[in-house]
């Protein structure tokens, strides 16, 4: 019995060495995330002083610099308010049953992330856009 235990610890035994020394040298070491994944973003879709449907928007900044990562952390609410009121004026003026133009979204969304981040260098990701 004692030795079934002690030979099914014998693949940790050999492994931890190589593990630790890995972890030394850096060579399995990943980079810190460069994705800030953002709260869902809605908005309502009116016609004639009524809801007419909710668009929904899933995304999220890649951002490279570590001290913009702190910033956009630091703006968020504010971040995602500009951004519902951007997506909410866009649904304004969306026709009915037209899909929306992702073309169009995104450099308008683009530019509210550009104004509170003070400047280019963060870059807005789309993940997923949905009409109910």
């Amino acid at each position: 019995m004692n030795r079934r235990r002690l030979l099914s610890l014998l693949p940790l035994v050999v492994a931890a060495p190589a593990l630790a020394a890995e972890g030394e040298s850096g060579i399995g070491a990943k980079p810190p995330p460069t994705f800030i994944r953002l709260p869902l973003i809605q908005a309502n879709i009116l016609r004639r002083n009524r809801t007419r449907g909710v668009i929904s928007l899933e995304n999220g900044v890649d951002v490279k610099d570590p001290k913009l990562q702190a910033r956009i952390g630091q703006i968020q609410p504010r971040l995602r308010s500009d951004m519902a009121r951007q997506l909410s004026l866009y649904t304004s003026n969306l026709a009915p049953g037209q899909a929306p133009d992702l073309d169009v979204l995104a450099p308008l969304l683009q530019k509210q992330v550009d104004l509170n981040v003070g400047g280019p260098g963060a870059r807005l990701v789309l993940l997923n856009v949905l009409i109910n």
